[in-house]
């Protein structure tokens, strides 16, 4: 029976770790759904690697608009900026360069304006900086994680998998968070199905302007 004790003990001791890891991973989301509610841009880059969703980001739009039939279904300068980008020479490594900077500044000046909590905005708001006409037909509503998932391992991490509303457009988002430990702390540091979602807003792009 000792022997039996002990195994269970172990066992619970070595299974114990990676549902707290699973639970941790989904309390990660939590904590981004209140940093978009408090429009807190701090706990926001806390629990989101921003460098790295942002790099993914502009990874997966560029290889959409070397993609005709997808580039086809773009705003113009938006296909054009990110044709650019995708060249390996000096110009499209500046271009990326300050898309990426673009992309981070517009993506934290909605956090931290209170835009992305439904807070009252002026009508500049979400609008500065050099590539401007690229964010002008982006929602600046109230973004809510109204449902989260259980955590699964997915290689080093956990992937989450969440319902984001984008009260904006009236939209529901089925997103599947990919959380990592960054240097201790848990960040959601990829979206496994951005190419999915990409498609997704492209085609409620065409359909509003039908």
């Amino acid at each position: 029976m000792l022997v039996r004790f002990f195994s269970l003990l172990l066992l619970v001791e070595l299974l114990l770790p990676g549902r707290l890891c699973a639970e941790s991973a989904s309390d990660c989301l939590l904590a981004v759904g209140e940093a978009l509610d408090r429009a807190d841009a701090v706990l926001f880059q806390r629990k989101v690697d921003v460098d790295a969703l942002v790099t993914q980001g502009i990874d997966v739009f560029v290889a959409c608009a070397n993609d005709p039939q997808m580039a086809q279904a773009m705003p113009p300068i938006l296909a054009l900026v990110l044709s650019q980008a995708s060249k390996k020479d000096s110009t499209g490594q500046a271009i990326r360069s300050v898309l990426t900077s673009e992309c981070r500044a517009f993506l934290l000046q909605g956090v931290a304006s209170g835009a992305f909590a439904g807070r009252p905005q002026g009508h500049s708001a979400g609008q500065g900086g050099m590539l401007a006409p690229l964010f002008a037909n982006a929602s600046m509503g109230r973004k809510e994680i109204v449902a989260i998932g259980n955590a699964e391992r997915e290689g080093e991490g956990w992937m989450v998998p969440f319902t984001l509303h984008d009260a904006g457009n009236g939209q529901n988002y089925a997103l599947e968070a990919l959380v990592k430990d960054v240097q201790g702390e848990l960040k959601v540091c990829q979206i496994l199905n951005l190419p999915e979602i990409f498609l997704q807003v492209l085609h409620e792009a065409q359909h509003y302007a039908e």
